[in-house]
């Protein structure tokens, strides 16, 4: 080896190398930001920004599944999308102390120049239908007298299986031998779709495996799902018609999010789509009208707002992750935009939930105002 190769050498396997000092360097700065969001917040300055920022702003947060670390279905649930009971309630009671929650009611009145919004308003809203909504974030959300939008897919109510992105997710995350129990499935529901993967554990090769199944025929998925959740043996993953009702009864909002929870730019017909979503919650629901959607996935163009308007949807909402900035004269017309809340971003490594974390994902949101 000669002198160059030698230094080269060094350079890559010294120690310290560039790479570890420049891993140092971003922990240092990770830790002072953290510092800085986490004093800003202790000493209100943080909360002083937010009152006086967000006084005529609407924030409209997102949740989807909510579930004990010790519920069975824990374990092979999405973790991007699925909450923990005891951070929820931490969610709700930050809610409480920083925002004025709503209702969808409130929202409409206000709208309709009938009644005025509080100053930092704040609508709690979950998507796609799951039970543990009714089981486990309904009576957290009771105890403390709070409302929230129910946004339901029409085809999943009295279903067992959850959506096949789901099932797939569960399958390969919570089994050690969950490619062989996936491609046994596929096989049994006559899918032949080359997985490369022989092994798929980690999230990022789990999310592979469910892109690679993205072009199947969404019949046979759907039938994968349901093989898949027999051979489970878990309990039912989507809300019943009696949880709908339920939920319902108690004064929490029902709206639709599409019939097959497909994106509604891809169905074939999404006026179609959008009417057979409301017939089927509002066939579950003694005729009440359904008129708020959340569009599926988040996917939305000028064509699928007509349709959502031309079906008598007045109070559309979105995933694009804004507050928006609100009046007492605003009329109907607008899209909301909607924030995704993620334990992942407002819990530490050990699970902890720190207020100033959801704090500084919500106050310092861009503001926008979205017509549609």
């Amino acid at each position: 080896m000669d002198r160059t190769s030698s230094i080269l050498s060094l350079n890559v396997t010294g120690n310290p190398t560039r790479a570890a000092k420049a891993d140092r360097g971003q922990a240092l700065a990770h830790r002072f930001k953290t510092f800085v969001k986490r004093l800003a917040y202790r000493t209100g300055g943080l909360d002083i920004c937010h009152r006086l920022r967000n006084r005529h702003t609407l924030t409209v947060v997102m949740f989807h599944r909510v579930l004990p670390r010790s519920d069975l279905r824990w374990k092979g649930a999405d973790p991007e999308w699925t909450m923990s009971t005891d951070a929820f309630s931490a969610c709700l009671h930050f809610f409480k102390k920083h925002y004025h929650p709503i209702s969808l009611a409130q929202l409409a009145a206000a709208q309709a120049g009938e009644s005025t919004l509080p100053p930092r308003s704040l609508l709690i809203t979950f998507d796609d239908g799951w039970a543990d909504t009714s089981e486990f974030a309904q009576p957290i959300l009771d105890g403390l007298g709070l409302q929230a939008l129910i946004f339901i897919a029409g085809s999943v109510i009295d279903q067992a299986a959850p959506f096949w992105q789901e099932s797939v997710y569960r399958t390969l995350s919570a089994s050690t031998d969950g490619m062989s129990r996936l491609n046994s499935a596929m096989a049994r529901c006559h899918i032949d779709a080359r997985l490369t993967q022989r092994e798929a554990r980690d999230e990022q090769s789990i999310r592979s495996v469910i892109r690679a199944l993205e072009t199947v025929e969404l019949a046979r998925l759907n039938e994968l799902a349901r093989v898949l959740q027999t051979d489970s043996n878990e309990s039912a993953a989507m809300m019943t018609a009696s949880q709908l009702r339920k939920m319902a009864d108690c004064r929490h909002a029902i709206g639709s999010h599409g019939m097959t929870h497909q994106p509604l730019t891809k169905v074939e017909n999404p006026t179609e789509e959008v009417t057979q979503a409301k017939q089927a919650l509002m066939s579950h629901l003694n005729e009440f009208p359904i008129d708020s959607m959340s569009f599926p996935h988040g996917a939305y163009d000028s064509k699928v707002v007509a349709s959502c308007r031309a079906m008598g949807y007045r109070h559309l909402f979105s995933s694009d992750a804004f507050l928006n900035k609100f009046d007492n004269a605003d009329k109907n017309g607008r899209i909301w935009g909607r924030i995704h809340i993620s334990e992942r971003a407002i819990a530490d490594a050990q699970g902890r939930f720190h207020p100033f974390m959801l704090a500084t994902s919500l106050f310092l949101r861009p503001r926008t105002m979205l017509a549609g």
